[in-house]
């Protein structure tokens, strides 16, 4: 008999910890799944009477650059060689770009690399035409045109690599203030 009770001793205590490890996980579960999303850390915020608003315990700062880890890219793939998506994301990544999709475009007549973007996002569509270099053409397109988030990227089968050496930063229009 006193060799069970130490058995019993054993279970209880680890359905005891089981139980507190559940708890604890559930709690940073339900933290994570209601947290608030992150805005977009170039996006303008809201100005009121020519003074910017932050939330609490956020600092307006002016922000002239625009950096490649602020830039979400998607690249789709309009040639006939396999697998040219994945490996041009991963050299997007490489240079510290955000991934997003990747993809076939096989209906799009693309000879080098297209960049296509919203309007809004001229800027970031510069920036990873720059990786691309002179040949790449930048496209204008409606949101509901675009394959995938962020600023997409056809490539076709006459793109070889990213240029070398190209900046992984380029200066904003206008300086934009936002909350950090």
């Amino acid at each position: 008999m006193s060799a069970t009770r130490p058995q019993r001793n054993v279970a209880a205590g680890s359905l005891a910890v089981t139980a507190v490890i559940v708890v604890v996980m559930a709690v940073w579960g339900f933290n994570a799944a209601t947290a608030p999303i992150e805005d977009d850390p170039v996006a303008v915020t809201p100005v009121v009477d020519d003074v910017v608003t932050c939330g609490a315990g956020q600092v307006a700062i002016k922000v002239e650059d625009l950096r490649s880890d602020q830039v979400v890219v998607s690249v789709y793939n309009a040639g006939k060689k396999k697998g040219r998506a994945t490996a041009t994301l991963n050299l997007l990544e490489n240079r510290n770009f955000q991934p997003g999709a990747i993809g076939n475009a096989s209906d799009a007549e693309v000879p080098f690399a297209e960049i296509h973007a919203k309007a809004t996002d001229t800027t970031k569509a510069k920036l990873v035409a720059l990786s691309f270099g002179k040949s790449a053409k930048i496209v204008v397109d409606d949101e509901k045109d675009l394959l995938g988030p962020g600023v997409n990227v056809i490539i076709g089968d006459k793109f070889r690599a990213l240029k070398a050496g190209a900046p992984r930063r380029i200066k904003l229009p206008e300086p934009v203030v936002t909350c950090e």
